[in-house]
């Protein structure tokens, strides 16, 4: 019999909690890591949101490579090239043209899907 005992949460939002993050551990580090990064434009330096915006963009781009090589086994760098894809549209669009960058990420991220869609069956 367990002498330890959890935070009286109901089981099946402890449950959902635990399959979705991994353990009823990492819902609280979740929702620290929330909060800090929404928190975060409040007052934050330019320098410091274009390092926020790395690390996400980096967080991204290893979550992608987790579940195609980690989950799968499936060795592919195909997704690489539309993430640079996107992140080149997105250079150019906010760069030579007066497309606000919100518009642009949009843009761009459509515009890798759609590369995606028709180069993915093939690569």
């Amino acid at each position: 019999m367990s002498l330890q005992h959890k935070a009286s949460a109901p089981a099946g939002t402890r449950r959902a909690w635990g399959r979705f993050l991994g353990g009823g551990d990492n819902a609280l580090v979740a929702a620290v890591t929330l909060a800090l990064f929404l928190a975060l434009p409040i007052g934050a330096s330019g320098y410091r949101l274009q390092f926020a915006t790395d690390i996400l963009a980096a967080v991204v781009l290893a979550y992608s490579w987790n579940l195609i090589s980690g989950f799968t086994g499936y060795l592919s760098f195909g997704q690489v090239s539309f993430y640079g894809l996107g992140a080149y549209t997105t250079a150019l669009l906010v760069t030579r043209t007066a497309l606000p960058w919100p518009f642009a990420i949009v843009a761009s991220g459509l515009l890798g899907g759609v590369v995606a869609i028709v180069l993915g069956p093939v690569m």
